[in-house]
């Protein structure tokens, strides 16, 4: 750190982070490695996500590391990230806890649950998020949501955002999945069209990356390699060289897969699920949630047309670049970030 950095406002973000699964770990993995020029990023993991036994003891950590905060003086500012379920339990206290001690407090809410979580859990979403200065969303809904619930309340609505690649590497006819293997994320919905798809198995690949949910993938499924759980940097090659990125999901709020596939120009074949028509519609396909004739249509489509699949592709790079560049959000985040500072100084 120099000189000049220490004297910045400190930003420490609370939540999932490192080499975890989740879109939620890889946008605060993604936030603490960027630059910023008016901030300084520390970061605390509170959980190493579903199904963590170490979460309280790693809350523990948090709760030091917010002390030390409060007790170095200075201004700095709790970033915390929740999504629903135990998240609102753990890290909500984190909030209230750093609220408590005078520290600016910024909540993003991330999950494709938070909706109808909140709405079985008004009281205790509401109760957390009345302590922070403002709350940072992905999507139209929930921002409704919480305006709903907090009449009154700071609320902003940010997109993911990710960093551009440079350069391009030349693409080969695979198609990429990224995520939990399992139900929500509709696997097997993309399993049964793969399987609809007899004339692609000779010249196309499908790869499913992602951490067992649930659904097991059989080795006789033609033309298909599963590959578990692998790390990040490992899926971001995967689509630098694929053509097709699918994501048939359930349940979503703005996936970071997508965003990182067409910033990688993936053609993109997606669900109408949360942001993500925001996000792709122009710019790769659209299908129903839990469709398979019409995620085989789509597939096809793709794969079958070079023309096609080019114009999407470049269509998706174009719209990361315009609007989801992380050069483009940082000094958003940063102005949010520090906007807590002066409505903590006011309380």
């Amino acid at each position: 750190m120099t000189n000049a950095a220490a004297h910045l406002p400190t930003v420490l973000h609370i939540g999932p982070q490192g080499s975890i699964a989740g879109g939620m770990a890889q946008v605060v993995n993604a936030y603490l490695s960027w630059t910023y020029s008016r901030v300084q990023l520390r970061g605390s993991r509170s959980t190493k996500g579903k199904g963590d036994r170490l979460a309280l003891f790693r809350s523990a950590g948090s709760v030091v590391r917010i002390t030390a905060l409060r007790i170095a003086g200075g201004r700095s500012v709790a970033a915390v990230h929740l999504s629903q379920g135990g998240s609102f339990l753990r890290e909500g206290t984190l909030v209230r806890l750093a609220q408590a001690m005078g520290l600016g407090v910024a909540v993003h809410l991330h999950g494709s649950g938070f909706a109808d979580f909140a709405r079985r859990n008004p009281t205790t979403v509401r109760r957390v998020l009345a302590s922070a200065d403002v709350v940072l969303v992905l999507t139209q809904e929930s921002e409704t949501l919480c305006r709903e619930l907090l009449p009154g309340s700071r609320v902003v609505r940010i997109p993911n955002a990710v960093t551009v690649p440079a350069g391009l590497l030349p693409k080969k006819k695979v198609i990429v999945f990224g995520g939990a293997v399992g139900h929500r994320k509709g696997v097997d919905v993309l399993l049964e069209a793969w399987g609809a798809l007899p004339e692609l198995h000779d010249t196309w690949k499908l790869i499913i990356a992602g951490p067992p949910d649930g659904i097991h993938i059989d080795a006789s499924v033609p033309s298909c390699s599963p590959l578990g759980s692998i790390p990040h940097a490992g899926l971001m090659s995967l689509l630098d060289e694929a053509s097709i990125a699918v994501l048939p999901s359930r349940g979503e709020a703005m996936p970071m897969f997508v965003l990182e596939a067409m910033a990688r120009r993936c053609a993109v074949v997606a669900t109408d699920v949360g942001q993500v028509r925001e996000v792709v519609e122009g710019a790769g396909l659209i299908t129903p949630p839990g469709d398979v004739d019409a995620l085989v249509r789509a597939l096809r489509e793709l794969a079958q047309s070079d023309e096609r699949r080019a114009q999407l592709a470049d269509a998706a790079r174009d719209r990361v670049e315009r609007r989801h560049d992380r050069k483009i959000l940082v000094p958003v985040l940063e102005d949010n970030w520090l906007s807590t500072l002066e409505m903590a100084s006011e309380a």
